[in-house]
């Protein structure tokens, strides 16, 4: 795709700008732009032409730094709880705060509820076969 900037005027230029879906709202997301008050800031600071405004008109949410399944996803969805991760050791799905240890990049995860139901054999030879998938993960 190609795609010229649109001058509007000797102040405004329509630029394109990448937006990435959300893996569980599926709401468009945009990274967003730090405002310095000492400098001019890409966004205008008018009050309804800010990021924030445009953002509201279109639609669009801010990615966050949270990730599910190595995917980003967007500021409501992490603020409302529903990131979540799949545990290694018994498969099922269960949200962020139940993560009791995590292994590598992208990371595997064990959870609370194993670490206080699995046998301690188990549980050790698990976190061994962990450690060794991901040896090489930082290197």
């Amino acid at each position: 795709m190609e795609y010229t900037p649109k001058i509007i005027n000797d102040r405004y230029v329509l630029f394109v700008a990448q937006a990435i879906k959300c893996p569980i709202c599926e709401k468009l997301m945009v990274k967003k732009v730090p405002r310095d008050y000492y400098t001019q800031s890409f966004f205008p600071g008018y009050i309804n032409m800010n990021q924030d405004a445009q953002m509201n008109r279109a639609g669009l949410v801010y990615i966050s730094d949270v990730k599910v399944d190595d995917c980003n996803i967007c500021v409501e969805c992490k603020e409302s709880g529903k990131a979540d991760f799949k545990c290694d050791l018994c498969g099922e799905r269960k949200p962020t705060e139940k993560i009791q240890e995590s292994f590598g990049y992208p990371p595997d995860f064990l959870c609370k509820d194993c670490y206080d139901t699995t046998p301690a054999k188990i549980w050790e030879e698990k976190i061994e076969q962990l450690e060794s998938d991901h040896r090489y993960d930082f290197e």
